[in-house]
This record gives structure tokens, sequence and C-alpha cells, in this order.
């Protein structure tokens, strides 16, 4: 990962590249290798039905949806649970019948439709690449140890069919058809503004294709459809028979925010993404991308990750490819996200990732060796400049640790919505694994889907640090004028302080106040009372509290009348000017 700084027009512009490209496997997986032999689903021909009124018609209800759908249902039953059963003439695939359920969920007055699907003792899913090509699903304890793993498979065997549906946000280079990601996927958006960092002959719209990264021909790596391999760790199509696993086990839905081009993407397209994504249905956000820059609080950046964190939405980003402090990477040098280092198959850390006190925890992200059993593998592309067939490939990278994180925490969410970003990285921060390998600066241990899952539908989560908040004002300030002309000011301590600040105004000549001037701005903490000597005249003071994270509304006191008796060095005039920042 670097930061590359491109002349475009007469600006300059902060570019962002993808956090793996330079370790692609160089051997594709073109076709299934080694099929497992676990029974193929034999589909169903029966449809759940939930719909928004509580009491329907199902006759009817059953000639509107066969109108509406061009297939033949029948009404059966009502569930115990109020939703109501529908039948077809015939059995159809779960893909099939996946693709109808999403149909009639479109229609009016429908909340929600599913396939009665046939259930069995749960075993291996079916994709044909899960056993012996991803082994970053597995842990220390499964039937195929792996001590670096993610241990979604015993995450999976404890799943059940009470759940909801997490949207989680792909800020890359966009997506390509492919058979085991397109059930998953819903609508996104192309952000990338620049026509010619796009590649697709405009600016933004609608379509977040992806139509390649790279426009020379003779580059051996070709395009790197980042975004590709990404979307099929998070929620690639599982237990369907074909190619490969994903973390979300079909719980996830996958919306492409392109943001990614032909160079890499700009820190303003990659900032107007997330408030786009976090304002058109995603929960989760994976940026598997990054820039050799510190992430300042007052960025725009960080402003509209913030913004997202607070409509409930987790932003997971990578911690960078560079085998350095991960505190000189953007975002992972933003607050308010969870930055995952990489660990290799045995549970230590991968020579190319970054580390530092602002990672969080690690995910499986390959080795980077020859070996395509040391990568890992998703969905991938064979096109070169532009799209070609499907396929699947090996990657490292810490791009590639993120969407472990990322379709974990769509995992949690569908288990537990209420579930605030903060908690659920709590919860995965506690029920992390410690590192079987040296992992310096790793975060919290290797996330673990497997325990995360446990405590997510059942178990006791750690209370996060609290976010600290701008201190209440304090109450009652009262005065009290001593005879040598000071005056003792008293109030009530406020909790979260770490300062008090105090000022004060004199009353001019015609009734008119002046200006406050400060008399103390750096209050210990714990004081309620200060001894102030402001000369003689008609004053009012006024204080607050404040901390790192901002100040509390003034409060003031009364006017207070100081007549000092002491010989103030004007000949004897009993009369004194008085400066109401310094006193007299």
């Amino acid at each position: 990962m670097h930061l590359e700084v491109a002349a475009m027009s007469p600006r300059r512009i902060l570019k962002f590249l993808p956090l793996s490209k330079s370790l692609i496997a160089s051997a594709c997986l073109a076709a299934p290798v080694a099929a497992y032999s676990a029974p193929t689903p034999t589909g169903t021909d029966q449809l759940i039905v939930k719909f928004d009124e509580a009491f329907v018609i199902g006759s009817s209800e059953a000639n509107r949806l066969s109108e509406a759908t061009g297939k033949s249902l029948r009404f059966v039953r009502q569930t115990a649970g109020g939703r109501l059963l529908f039948q077809l003439n015939e059995n159809q695939s779960y893909k099939a019948m996946r693709g109808l359920s999403r149909a009639i969920e479109r229609l009016a007055g429908v909340s929600y439709a599913e396939p009665d699907i046939h259930m069995a003792t749960l075993g291996l899913p079916n994709d044909p690449l899960l056993p012996n090509y991803q082994w970053h699903y597995y842990g220390p304890d499964s039937s195929s140890a792996e001590p670096g793993g993610l241990n979604a498979v015993q995450a999976w065997e404890a799943l059940d069919s009470s759940y909801t549906k997490t949207v989680v946000a792909i800020l890359d280079t966009g997506s390509t058809n492919h058979s085991d990601l397109s059930i998953n996927t819903i609508a996104g958006y192309d952000m990338i503004s620049d026509p010619t960092n796009a590649n697709d002959g405009d600016g933004r719209d609608s379509d977040p294709s992806d139509p390649g990264d790279n426009l020379d021909p003779n580059d051996p790596y070709g395009s790197s459809w980042h975004g590709t391999h990404v979307a099929g760790t998070v929620g690639a199509d599982t237990n369907n028979g074909n190619g490969v696993a994903g973390v979300g086990f079909d719980r996830v839905q996958l919306m492409h925010v392109r943001v990614l081009g032909v160079g890499g993407g700009s820190y303003s397209d990659i900032t107007d993404a997330i408030y786009w994504a976090s304002q058109n249905g995603a929960k989760v956000i994976n940026m598997s991308l990054g820039g050799a820059s510190s992430c300042s609080p007052n960025s725009a950046l960080q402003a509209a990750i913030n913004s997202a964190v607070a409509n409930g939405v987790s932003v997971v980003v990578s911690a960078g490819n560079s085998d350095t402090d991960t505190a000189g990477f953007t975002p992972a040098s933003c607050s308010n996200v969870m930055n995952v280092a990489a660990v290799n198959r045995n549970g230590g850390k991968a020579s190319y990732s970054n580390y530092g006190s602002l990672v969080d925890f690690a995910a499986p992200g390959g080795d980077g060796s020859n070996s395509i059993g040391t990568y890992v593998v998703s969905t991938h592309n064979k096109g070169t400049t532009s799209p070609g067939e499907e396929t699947y490939s090996g990657m490292a990278g810490t791009s590639m640790a993120a969407p472990h994180v990322a379709g974990l925490v769509a995992l949690i969410s569908s288990e537990n919505s209420s579930l605030t970003p903060a908690e659920i990285e709590q919860l995965i921060k506690d029920n992390a694994r410690p590192f079987p390998a040296t992992c310096d600066g790793c975060g919290a241990g290797i996330a673990d889907a497997h325990l995360a899952m446990q405590a997510a539908s059942g178990g006791t989560i750690t209370d996060p640090e609290p976010t600290l908040q701008a201190p209440d004002a304090p109450s009652l300030l009262t005065t009290s004028v001593q005879s040598d002309g000071s005056v003792i000011l008293t109030w009530f301590d406020v909790a979260d302080e770490q300062k008090y600040e105090l000022q004060v105004s004199q009353k001019a000549r015609g009734k008119r106040w002046g200006s406050y001037g400060d008399v103390n701005m750096n209050i210990a903490a714990d004081s309620t009372t200060l001894t102030d000597v402001p000369g003689n005249g008609t004053f009012k003071y006024r204080i607050r509290a404040a901390n790192s994270a901002g100040s509390s509304a003034w409060t003031e006191s009364g006017e207070v009348r100081v007549e000092s008796n002491s010989d103030d060095g004007d000949g004897g005039s009993g009369k004194t000017k008085c400066n109401p920042k310094k006193g007299c």
C-alpha cells in the first residue's frame, strides 16, 4: 500500500489503492477442484411469506402473487407465527426459489418471503473449494485444525433460521458477474467522479460494475478484480454446491460502492461513498484500501466515518501492507473504525502486515508464498484489461483480512441487530483468540467467529469504554465580596470535567457591560472555589467546564459590587481603572 499524488488537470489529488494487488497468487482456480461429496440440495416447492397486514386472505394472495410472478401458487396454510405458506406446481432449486422470494418481497404489502427449505443435521457446507482451499475459515479446534483461521465453520454449525439479513457495503473496485455472488448482491453505486479514473466512459452513476483497473495488456497481473475477491469473502453464496463459501453464510447482502479505478481512487469520492452507503441501508462498510497519510480528527474522512457510526454502521478497514506502524495510513489511523491486521496460516503476523497500537485485532490474510494453500481463496475474474469469465483465485493482504471481519460483523448483526458498532467491536475483542505465533502490535488477538457468535446469541458482552462527552455546565456560581476587595467564587462540581474556565466582565459608565475577559482558563478539575481581585467597580463572572471532547455552556453569576478601602495609588480618590483580564 502506498500513497500516490497524481496530476489531474491543474490540481493534485490524494489517491487510495487496494491493499493486495501486488500479492495476487500466480495460479488461479479456473474450475472447482476436489469437490466435496456432501449431498446436493434438492430444492423445494414451497414459500413462506410475511405480509404487512396481520390478517390477509390466503387464497386471494395466492392469486395476486401468481399474477405478479407468472408462477402458479396455491395457498397451503398459515404458520404458527402468522406467516402464510404457498406451494408451486413443481420443485425448484433453492437458487431459483430465493430469486422468486426476492421478487415477491418487492410487491406491495409483502414484508418478507423465503423458501421453505428442507433441514437436516448440519455438516460441512458443500462448496467444493472449502475443504481443501479455504483454510482461513477453520480454527484450531475444528476437524481441520488451522491455528490462523477465523473459526467460521464452527460458527456456521450453530446457525439457525432466525435472523435478519445484514447489508455490507464493499467500497472497492466494483463488481463483476459471478454466479457465487449474484444471489446476494443488491443495488450499489459508482462513486468515481473522474471518467478517466473510472474507465467506464462517464462519472458517477448507479452502475458499480468493475470495467477493469489496468489498461496495460502486457502487465502479467492484469486488472485486480479486487472488489470481486473481497465480496466473496464477505458473502459468497454458501452451501450451494458451487465454488467457495462466504463468512456471512447467506445472511448478508452485498452492496458494491465503486471508489477505486485506474490508479486507485480519490479521498473525496471515498468520503462521499461512506455517506451514501450509510444512508442507503448498509450496516457494515468494508474498506480494503488505504493511502500513506495520518487521519486527522477534523478531516472530511473522519467526519464521514463518525456520521456512519452514529447511524449504527460498523466500519471495517485494512491495517495496510507496508510492515510498519499503521498510524501513518488512512483510513487505518482514523477513529471509530475496526482496524484489522493480517495473520498467516500459522497464526503469526503476515510478513507484509502493518501493526501498532491502533490495530484492533487480526484475521486471516494469507502469507503470500507460492503455494495456493497459503492464500485466501475467493471469487475472481479471468479478464485482464476488461472482465472475462468468472473464476476463483488466491490473494494475500490485509485487504483479505478485513472482509473476514466485515463478514463476521454482519453475522453478529444478523444474530443480534440491537448491538451498536462499539458493542460489536468490543465483543470481537473480548472473544479473540491469543496468537499462537508472534504477532506484535496485532491487537487483541485473532478474531474468532465461533466464540463471537456464541457471545452475540446469549453470552455476556463487556461494556465498551464509554465515549467521552463534553461536560454539563457548572451550576450555582455564587460570589462573596471580602473586605480587602477580593471576590470568592463558588460553584457545584460536574462530572467528566478536566478543567474549569473563568471569565469576568465589568459594567462601564452608562450601564453598559464590557466584553468578557479571561481570569483563569485552567482551573483544576477538582476545584469548587476561587478567589479573584478585580478592583473597584461592578462585575459579573461566568464559568464553564471543559474536557478533550468539548466545553459546556457558560454559567453566569449575579452582579458583584466591589469597593475596596485599600490605597489604590491614585491620590486617594478611591477610583481606579481595572482591566477585566488582568484585574487591578
